[in-house]
């Protein structure tokens, strides 16, 4: 059976908020402020993924050393290293606007 709930309700329930005319959200903090920090865990979560995916990578034994290659193996994480950069400039950046605002 439905619940019978006001728009306001289930919009509370699914995280959401409720949007005043002054433009703040329930709860006094303002609607930019909640999608800053939505953008601030986007980029930890992101940060925290290839850190833990290069660690995967050094931290497993080879499979078999005969054919191991160093040098091969250290080219991919070149990608990581671009990604990683692109996303400290951003948090820059974003802490530089923030600064200045």
């Amino acid at each position: 059976r439905g619940l019978n709930a006001s728009l306001e309700v289930a919009r509370l329930a699914a995280g959401l908020g409720v949007h005043s005319p002054g433009g703040l959200r329930h709860g006094g903090r303002s609607w930019t402020n909640s999608h800053g920090e939505r953008l601030l865990f986007f980029f930890l979560g992101s940060c925290m993924s290839l850190f833990v995916a290069i660690m995967i990578l050094i931290l497993l034994p080879c499979k078999s050393p005969k054919t191991f290659s160093t040098a091969y193996f250290m080219t991919s994480f070149c990608v990581f290293r671009v990604v990683l950069s692109v996303a400290l400039t951003f948090w820059g950046i974003g802490a530089a606007a923030r600064v200045c605002d």
